[in-house]
């Protein structure tokens, strides 16, 4: 069995004071040991002589950034089997993306949710120990089939005992391999999780923002549809009133009114101003809709 080290140990890398502060406070209540760093150097310094279990790296830093701290950590092989998580506020999926080609196993994004930090954190620490135990048992499964293997070369008239010892061996061997698949589904599961919640994370912010980026132009449409109306209907008001006063206009005037036909101008303007105003609410509802939708 493997004996875990109480508390287990994890390295933030931060150069913002405070989120170094709050992070360090909410993972130290929960049982955890806590080292910070303030840059990538002097992160791969400490590391070297303290490794802990777990890393939050932070992407933007002075210096070396994030990525390049991850990219020696992963090159290093006495560092290379440290997880890290990055921390960041980029959402980008090409910076998602090359942080975890660099070798990260997730990302936590800025600013901060309290449950999200532990869980996820808690998540990756029994991978990790999931993992080392799995290795640990292997090694002693390797060195239990050795010394069945010596057996044999010495007992080779026990041939009963053998078998005996060869049948337990084999059940061993089974119940760890079935272990091990467990193990792994477990990982995938959680992995599945962790990238479908960040699919749904993206799909709201890009329904917002077309959301956002409809409204402003409807809004002024819909603002000055009600002032066009009115115009209208003065323009109307007014040409009643030539109509009224002066029912024997010149040639050119009554050339011009057979050419626009008046008569239907005015039934069909103001119709044409109402349809105007239906369709501009009907999208500001699926404006509203979109909004909905994406909290």
């Amino acid at each position: 069995m493997l004996s875990q080290k109480e508390p287990q140990g994890i390295l933030i890398v931060d150069d913002n004071p405070t989120n170094l502060e709050v992070l360090s406070e909410s993972l130290i209540q929960e049982g955890f040991q806590v080292a910070v760093a303030i840059d990538g150097e002097s992160a791969l310094d400490q590391i070297s002589y303290h490794p802990p279990e777990l890393i939050l790296l932070d992407v933007m830093m002075p210096g070396i950034d994030g990525f390049e701290t991850c990219r020696r950590l992963k090159e290093n092989p006495d560092t290379y089997n440290i997880p890290v998580v990055f921390m960041t506020a980029l959402s980008a999926a090409q910076n998602k993306v090359k942080g975890l080609s660099l070798g990260a196993i997730d990302y936590i994004t800025k600013p901060f949710q309290h449950e999200e930090v532990l869980a996820r954190v808690r998540v990756h620490l029994q991978v990790q120990n999931l993992a080392r135990t799995l290795q640990e048992q292997n090694h002693l499964l390797k060195g239990e089939i050795e010394q069945r293997q010596t057996a044999e070369a010495k007992l080779v008239e026990a041939n009963q005992a053998l078998e005996n010892l060869n049948h337990q061996l084999e059940e061993r061997v089974e119940e760890r391999t079935r272990d091990l698949s467990e193990a792994l589904k477990t990982v995938k599961k959680t992995q599945v999780q962790l990238i479908q919640q960040e699919k749904l994370s993206a799909l709201g912010q890009l329904v917002a923002g077309i959301a956002h980026e409809i409204n402003n132009p409807v809004n002024f449409i819909h603002g000055n549809i009600d002032h066009a109306s009115g115009y209208a209907d003065d323009l109307l008001s007014l040409f009643n009133l030539y109509e009224q006063h002066y029912p024997d206009p010149v040639d050119a005037i009554k050339s011009k009114r057979e050419d626009i036909d008046v008569v239907f101008l005015t039934e069909d303007l103001p119709k044409l101003l109402n349809s105007m105003q239906v369709g501009t609410d009907r999208i500001r509802d699926i404006v509203h809709s979109l909004r909905i939708f994406s909290r």
